[in-house]
């Protein structure tokens, strides 16, 4: 956890507590307290938007190389290898990644949803083919433990300067400051040339 995420927190149960005095001040038939408790959420949340946004907007994307772990409390998932195959008119991409769990750390997993896709040059997003046999990014791991997985891509094969995304669940990570997933941040991406 670290200070972002502390700051979520604090003006999460800010905006809970002011919604509470909120609910009492309409039962309570109290228009100025609620006017009032109003505009402080509307202030809470506006100043709160912009930093994420501000933040978002001016924080530099991060450029990982293959074999640079991306890690989340202690689960990592690092590329290993990439295999390609040119066809007539696709481009056949394997990739082969290594999920792990730090050594110090406790039994873990994925606690978000992950999912991976690929973006070439032009901006296009590609996503793995269906494989219910490949390795779940969610396999529960003991502490130093890694497993590998692949995944398939079919491209165009005019797709050049390919990059490798890890989609983590939006909510509540899209809310919070600094993080990679947030409101208009550019997203870590790993170089698979």
């Amino acid at each position: 956890m670290n200070i972002f995420d502390l700051i979520f927190l604090a003006v999460f149960l800010t905006f809970v507590l002011l919604l509470v005095i909120a609910v009492i001040a309409i039962m309570d038939r109290h228009q100025i307290r609620l006017r009032r408790v109003l505009q402080q959420l509307g202030f809470l949340v506006g100043i709160y938007l912009s930093i994420l946004i501000l933040v978002s907007i001016y924080s530099p994307q991060k450029i990982l190389n293959a074999g640079d772990p991306q890690c989340s409390n202690g689960w990592c998932i690092a590329v290993e290898d990439v295999r390609r195959t040119y066809t007539d008119s696709l481009l056949s991409c394997t990739v082969t990644l290594r999920i792990s769990n730090h050594p110090r750390s406790s039994k873990a997993r994925s606690r978000n949803r992950v999912s991976i896709s690929i973006i070439d040059n032009q901006g296009r997003y590609y996503n793995p083919d269906e494989n219910p046999n490949a390795v779940p990014f969610n396999t529960l791991l003991q502490p130093g433990e890694s497993v590998l997985t692949n995944r398939k891509f079919m491209l165009p094969k005019d797709a050049n300067n390919l990059c490798l995304v890890i989609n983590h669940s939006k909510f509540p990570n899209m809310l919070v400051i600094g993080n990679e997933q947030s409101l208009f941040h550019k997203r870590t991406v790993i170089r698979l040339n």
